[in-house]
């Protein structure tokens, strides 16, 4: 249970670790791109040298919730959703990669009708439901949208993203912004900041490469460190087991005396034996294994405040080899019982 709760808790913790900062995190930052600056920005980009990924722009579009459902937000808002009533929304065609649908259906590519997808928390703060009908005013103009889902974030990305995604015809004709980032070498920023100054003054390029790698190591040196503490710790669950299998050598010693003397042999006895340690191993490995997936859960959820993935792979690894070493130490504790003479141990008696 100690070595698995162990090794539950420095996964998931890494897991989240790696994936607020991963590798493959933009270090260039392209922001204020309008929509005709977007293309030739692109091929800027890719014409460079050092570029490591295809940059990823978002559209933005300032808007303001005027009602839901006819109902002014401040009326049905709670929590925090009563400092919620503007900001900026954008627009996907598609569903993208890193959103979760939990409620409703994403619209089809070509869908004239203005619908949106709310983010689940924003949803309950302001008592938003699929098939909700909400009021927004943008740059002058009205939008009135339907809800079709209900989504939420599981992956990192690049380039921004809002609370509240439409469809492409909701948004049509009114002026978006286009924020951003890429990934490239450090020593190649300096160049694409010179031309992307020279052909899009307005753009602005943030390269922030060197706080990145700063950062980066940082979190490799924690979970190295969480590496190593678990690897002591399994090291240590491994021994404990070993002693307190050990620790009942005498009794089996007297049970291999039993057995032979009512004429059992020794194939009989390897097997009486291994099916015991199998038994206890894989019982003690399936008890563990509950106990430390419940009580990590309870750790990462209340102390630590991060996410908990259940191992699959890990838990019938810790069963199995839970087994496996416990037959393995009974052997190595028991290997020289079974050359013991009888009458040997009884005299002793």
């Amino acid at each position: 249970m100690f070595t698995l709760s162990v090794y539950l808790i420095q996964s998931s913790l890494v897991n989240e670790i790696v994936a607020t900062a991963p590798p493959e995190a933009p270090n260039v930052f392209l922001i204020g791109v309008t929509e005709e600056q977007v293309d030739p920005l692109k091929q800027l980009i890719a014409s460079q040298p050092g570029v490591l990924g295809e940059p990823e722009l978002s559209p933005s579009v300032a808007a303001r919730i005027v009602s839901i459902d006819g109902v002014p937000p401040e009326h049905r808002a709670k929590g925090e959703g009563r400092r919620f009533n503007s900001g900026s929304v954008m627009w996907e065609d598609a569903q993208p990669a890193y959103l979760k649908i939990n409620d409703g259906k994403w619209w089809a590519k070509d869908s004239e009708e203005p619908v949106l997808s709310v983010n689940s928390n924003v949803a309950h703060n302001l008592d938003i439901k699929v098939g909700t009908k909400m009021e927004f005013e943008s740059n002058g103009k009205t939008i009135q949208a339907r809800v079709v889902a209900l989504h939420e974030v599981v992956t990192v990305r690049s380039a921004p993203t809002s609370s509240m995604i439409f469809n492409r015809a909701a948004l049509d004709g009114l002026p978006a912004v286009y924020n951003g980032g890429a990934r490239m070498k450090p020593s190649s920023i300096g160049a694409l900041q010179r031309d992307a100054f020279k052909q899009f003054p307005t753009v602005t390029v943030v390269n922030i490469a060197d706080a990145l790698e700063i950062a980066q190591q940082v979190v490799d040196q924690i979970a190295l460190v969480i590496r190593f503490l678990s690897g002591f710790a399994i090291l240590a669950g491994a021994i404990i087991l070993a002693a307190s299998v050990a620790g009942t050598r005498f009794r089996r010693v007297r049970e291999t005396v039993i057995l032979k003397t009512v004429g059992g042999t020794r194939a009989q006895i390897r097997r009486i034996f291994s099916i015991e340690f199998s038994v206890l191993g894989a019982t003690a490995g399936l008890l563990g294994a509950g106990l430390a997936t419940a009580f990590s859960r309870a750790v990462l959820k209340r102390l630590l405040e991060a996410e908990f993935h259940f191992d699959w792979k890990a838990t019938l690894v810790a069963i199995v080899g839970t087994a496996l070493l416990a037959n393995l130490a009974g052997w190595l504790a028991s290997a020289r019982i079974l050359t013991q003479k009888p009458l040997e141990v009884l005299r002793s008696e």
